[in-house]
């Protein structure tokens, strides 16, 4: 997906612009947009298509949260040029703050004076930056192939519910709301998740152990594995034995 959102052709350039609109990023945090948005796909090695791809960005990002400044209040970043620029001091804080060849880490001041006069000419503001640079030290942001299910956070799940459309039923006809928000469930809704999981399990621990035995990609063991993991952890939670032992076996 990365290769081809980066190209320079103009195809490729209204496929990003269009991808990256689907994002909303309103009321996000800086880290948590960023976050989202890198994890949703592999960035391509080439430099120029990262360029492309962190412009497409942030030039969202500040348009979806510049509306703060009709309220009277300063926006931290005053441009999507001060967005991009952080877009890119971020990726490098990732990599400084989790890659272990790294020996010195970067500290927060570092972080904060690599990023003076970003802002039109002014310093962004640095409670801001130390919530960025908080964020990071926290969690590491894993590109799409790199994370798998044990890294899903809380953010990956409010994305997700984000995204998300309720279908109001009438009678026998369904509408889509025409506002987006969080799905609610009935306190019951629970009820079926055993059953679920008792008809799924073995189906899903067939389809891990098939992807294990014959795929010779690195990325598709990782995700047997966390597969069979899943498996274990739903099957403790309702004190099953069957599911644990064929894991084990």
């Amino acid at each position: 997906i990365g290769t081809v959102l980066g190209e320079p052709d103009p195809d490729s350039a209204k496929l990003l612009r269009a991808y990256t609109s689907t994002f909303k990023f309103s009321n996000r945090s800086f880290t948590a947009a960023l976050r989202i948005f890198l994890e949703s796909f592999r960035l391509p090695g080439e430099a120029q298509k990262i360029d492309r791809i962190v412009h497409s960005f942030s030039q969202h990002y500040y348009e979806e949260n510049k509306g703060s400044e009709k309220n009277g209040d300063e926006a931290p970043l005053r441009n999507a040029d001060a967005a991009y620029v952080l877009a890119f001091a971020v990726v490098m804080l990732n990599t400084d703050l989790h890659n272990h060849s790294v020996r010195k880490k970067m500290t927060l001041d570092d972080f904060i004076r690599n990023n003076r006069g970003i802002n039109d000419g002014a310093d962004v503001p640095r409670e801001f930056l130390r919530q960025v640079f908080d964020s990071i030290a926290a969690v590491e942001i894993k590109m799409s192939d790199e994370a798998g299910i044990g890294f899903l956070t809380d953010i990956h799940w409010d994305e997700t519910l984000r995204g998300a459309r309720f279908l109001a039923t009438t009678g026998s006809t369904a509408e889509v709301a025409s506002e987006p928000f969080l799905l609610s469930y009935p306190d019951d809704a629970k009820v079926f998740d055993e059953e679920v999981f008792r008809i799924c399990w073995q189906p899903a621990l067939t389809a891990a152990v098939v992807a294990l035995e014959e795929s010779q990609d690195p990325v598709a063991a990782q995700a047997a594995l966390e597969g069979f993991l899943s498996v274990a952890r739903c099957a403790s939670s309702f004190r099953l034995s069957d599911p644990i032992n064929a894991c084990i076996s």
